[in-house]
C-alpha cells in the first residue's frame, strides 16, 4: 500500500490514498491531480485563515474583557466615592440637626432663666411696693399723730404728748384743775405731769435732766432728796436753750408731785438754768399738761 494519504477539503482529515470517501464526513476524495494539489492547498488556506481568525477573534475579547474590568472598577470607585459623599452628607445633615436642637434647648433655657428672672423680678417690685406702701401707711400714720400733736400745741417726748403751755401763769390748785379740764387737740385726758415726767423735758444740764444726779423723783420726794441737786449756768434769753419743748428763761413749770415732809409745796423745773426746785403751791407759775 502506498504511504500517500489525502487530506479532505472538508474536515481537514488526511485520508488513505486509497479511500474514496473522507472516513470523518464522508466527503468525496476529489480528483487526483492539480485539482487535488489545488483543494489541498485551499484546504491549508481556509486552516491558516481559520488560524488567523481565531488569534484575531481572541485579541477583541481579551480587549472588551479588560474594558468591563476597568468600567467594573470605575463602577466601584463611583459606587464608594458615592457612598462617601451619601455618609458625609448625612453626617452633616445629622451634625445640623444636632446644632438645631442644641440651640432649640439654649433658646428655651434662656426663655425659662428670663422668664425665672421676670417672676423674681417681679416679686422684688410687689415686695418694694408693699413696703413702699407699708412705708407710706406708716409715714401718713406718723404724720396724722403729729399733726394731732401739733394740733395738741406740743411735742411728743417719748410716749407722752405735751400741751400747749398755759397763756396764763397760775397756782398748782389751779394748774391741776386746768389739766383736768383742757380739750386741745380733741383729747380731754390732759393731766398735771409728775416730776419724773417732767425732768425728761430737761436737755443740756446733765445732773437735772431724766436720769441725772439728781435724786428727786416720785420715790424719793422728800427736801433731802434736793439737797444734792445741782443746777446749771443761768442763761438769760436762752431761747429755750435748756428745754426739750422751747420754754425759755422766763419759763418755770409745775409738776403734780407734792413734797413728802412738805405738803403745801410742789416740785417744778426752772428753765433759766435746768433746776429742779421746789415752791409754795400758792405761788403762781405756767403749765404744760401732759397725756
Amino acid at each position: 500500500m502506498s504511504e500517500e494519504k489525502w487530506k479532505c477539503p472538508k474536515c481537514g482529515t488526511e485520508n488513505a490514498m486509497d479511500d474514496n470517501f473522507c472516513g470523518e464526513c464522508g466527503t468525496k476524495k476529489p480528483v487526483i491531480g492539480i485539482g487535488m494539489a489545488q483543494t489541498v492547498n485551499k484546504q491549508e488556506t481556509i486552516e491558516k485563515e481559520g488560524a488567523i481568525n481565531e488569534s484575531t477573534s481572541e485579541k477583541p475579547k481579551k480587549k472588551s474583557a479588560g474594558k468591563i474590568v476597568l468600567i467594573l472598577a470605575a463602577v466601584c470607585v463611583v459606587l464608594i466615592v458615592c457612598g462617601v459623599v451619601i455618609n458625609a452628607q448625612n453626617k452633616a445633615k445629622i451634625a445640623e440637626q444636632q446644632r438645631i436642637e442644641a440651640e432649640e434647648r439654649a433658646r428655651i433655657v434662656e426663655e425659662e432663666m428670663k422668664a425665672k428672672e421676670a417672676e423674681a423680678k417681679k416679686a422684688e417690685e410687689e415686695r418694694k411696693a408693699k413696703e413702699a406702701e407699708a412705708m407710706k401707711a406708716k409715714a401718713a400714720q406718723k404724720a396724722k399723730a403729729a399733726q394731732k400733736a401739733k394740733a395738741g400745741g406740743g411735742t411728743k417726748i417719748g410716749n407722752l404728748y405735751w400741751s400747749k403751755r398755759s397763756a396764763n401763769k397760775m397756782n398748782w390748785d389751779s394748774a391741776k384743775q386746768y389739766c383736768e379740764n383742757l380739750n386741745e387737740g380733741g383729747y380731754t385726758d390732759w393731766r398735771l405731769p409728775n416730776i419724773d415726767e417732767l425732768r425728761k423735758t430737761i436737755k443740756n444740764c446733765s445732773d437735772t435732766q431724766s436720769g441725772g444726779f439728781c435724786r428727786v423723783s416720785n420715790s424719793c420726794l422728800s427736801k433731802t432728796c434736793w439737797n444734792d441737786c445741782v443746777y446749771c449756768r443761768y442763761k438769760e434769753n436762752n431761747g429755750g436753750y435748756y428745754s426739750k419743748l422751747g420754754d425759755g428763761d422766763e419759763v418755770v413749770l409745775w409738776s403734780s408731785s407734792t413734797l413728802s415732809d412738805l405738803p403745801d409745796r410742789a416740785w417744778l423745773v426752772v428753765f433759766s438754768n435746768g433746776n429742779v426746785n421746789f415752791f409754795q403751791k400758792l405761788v403762781n407759775y405756767y403749765v404744760r399738761c401732759v397725756r
